[in-house]
């Protein structure tokens, strides 16, 4: 919000690092910013950009460091969950 704030209302970008960038996309998650004041996440956020971010767990889930948690949010927010609301994703090394 702060961030949104001060681009004086523009939608901005979101850049996020190692495993800030599957958390960011986890945030994000279904969509909904605010459920109190029906603000969805496309309304604050024009793109996330993760750089060195995992975003699939390993074929053994029991031996992912992030205890399930990436396995969750791939099995419920998969890839670019919310481009079809204009969220863009991009993803770097």
């Amino acid at each position: 919000d702060e961030a949104y704030e001060a681009s004086g209302g523009e939608r901005v970008l979101l850049i996020a690092h190692s495993a800030g960038g599957w958390l960011s996309r986890a945030a994000l998650g279904d969509g909904v910013w605010c459920p109190i004041d029906d603000v969805r996440t496309s309304d604050k956020v024009r793109c996330l950009v993760t750089v060195g971010a995992i975003h699939r767990p390993p074929a053994d889930v029991g031996t992912c460091v992030t205890r399930g948690a990436l396995a969750y949010t791939s099995a419920n927010y998969p890839g670019a969950f919310l481009s079809k609301e204009g969220v863009g994703y991009v993803s770097v090394g």
